[in-house]
């Protein structure tokens, strides 16, 4: 057989141990925090709500770690072993980082158009270079370009909404977490 699977890497994101762990800190900084209402009363709405941004973005953060796993267990396309090297050439854990902040900053009132010109100009440069993949090297089967465009067309939608997901996590948290507290934000 000429196609080889995906080795699972281990460097792609915490171990189960580190996960349980990480879960369990959130939800215990979660109920601390919403159970701390009363007490936060001399703080001021300003360092509450830095307070409930950094925790809310720390969030979309730490949940940003899992993405490698996730891809690897939700798409399970072989890729050709002509293609097994370039997955970590392309920037893609740089930009998922920065995907994820915009989606947490578009969450906020009156800001989802970057969410929304930002899904427009990545569906445009996906089209762009989806034209390409087969336009790759000739000796190369219909078979194995069809599971080359399986293997980028599943990354690029389960990335991109688990990185949403991430970002619209953190945000309602920190929504959350001002709701709890009672922060009365000024509006302008």
């Amino acid at each position: 057989m000429d196609i080889i699977k995906l080795k699972a890497n281990t460097n792609r994101g915490p171990s189960r141990l580190k996960t349980t762990v990480v879960v369990l800190s959130y939800l215990i900084v979660f109920f601390i925090g919403c159970s701390l209402g009363p007490s936060l009363a001399g703080i001021p709405d300003r360092l509450l709500a830095a307070l409930a941004v950094l925790i809310g973005f720390s969030t979309t953060l730490t949940m940003g770690l899992f993405t490698g796993r996730i891809l690897e267990a939700q798409v399970t396309v072989e890729l050709p072993p002509e293609f097994s090297g370039y997955e970590s050439a392309g920037g893609g854990q740089f930009l998922g980082l920065l995907e994820r902040l915009l989606f947490y900053i578009s969450a906020w009132p009156n800001l989802a158009v970057l969410a929304a010109g930002w899904l427009a100009f990545k569906a445009a440069a996906k089209w762009a270079s989806w034209q390409h993949v087969y336009k790759v090297p000739e000796t190369l089967s219909l078979n194995k370009k069809n599971r080359l465009a399986s293997w980028l067309l599943g990354r690029f939608l389960i990335g991109t909404l688990y990185n949403a997901m991430c970002g619209l996590v953190g945000a309602g948290l920190t929504m959350l977490l001002l709701y709890f507290w009672k922060v009365k934000l000024k509006q302008q």
